[in-house]
């Protein structure tokens, strides 16, 4: 739990460093129930003595990581890094495959 627990701290640093505020509910509850998913992943096995695996375990990991990161892409995405430049132009990766016909006109 500890893991998570600085992964949801780095994280909400990193909503801060956006400069439009921070909310650690939504970015950091992301990262904690990711801790809560592992518990529980321990105690199926403590109890089943099985693993996760198989296409059950496929739909866990998608319901975990696809449900419960709503809330934490909502909250990057409400302070603008959707629309923030990560990478410049000639390092993107489709500027690397497709070359200048992947750049926006102007």
């Amino acid at each position: 739990m500890g893991g998570f627990s600085v992964s949801a701290i780095l994280h909400y640093f990193g909503l801060w460093g956006l400069g439009r505020g921070m909310e650690f509910s939504d970015a950091g509850r992301y990262f904690l129930i990711q801790g809560l998913g592992v518990l529980l992943e321990h105690l199926w096995k403590y109890i089943t003595d099985r693993q996760v695996g198989g296409v059950i375990g496929r739909f866990w990991t998608f319901a975990w990581a696809i449900g419960m990161g709503q809330d934490f892409l909502d909250a990057w995405l409400c302070r603008g890094l959707g629309a923030s430049l990560l990478y410049q132009d000639k390092f993107r990766p489709s500027y690397l495959t497709l070359g200048p016909l992947a750049l926006p006109s102007a």
